[in-house]
């Protein structure tokens, strides 16, 4: 049986203290107005933290776009 999101707190949810390992420019990140959500996350995911379950989205180029857009 598959299992549902995880708890914040078991997959070591904090902010992004690295701008490319973000939940913005993670595959599992949904944005939303003001939060977002995470297939892998339980709650309202904010897009300038990260956790033990992030993976990149896309190629690096992507991914420094995406980064550089929130930069602003």
């Amino acid at each position: 049986m598959p299992e549902g999101p995880s708890d914040k707190s078991m997959v070591g949810y904090r902010f992004a203290e690295d701008m490319t390992s973000r939940c913005a420019v993670c595959a599992h990140y949904q944005a939303g107005d003001g939060a977002g959500e995470c297939e892998k996350v339980a709650g309202m995911i904010r897009a300038d933290t990260t956790c033990t379950m992030h993976e990149p989205a896309g190629q690096p180029e992507d991914i420094m776009l995406s980064v550089e857009s929130i930069a602003k």
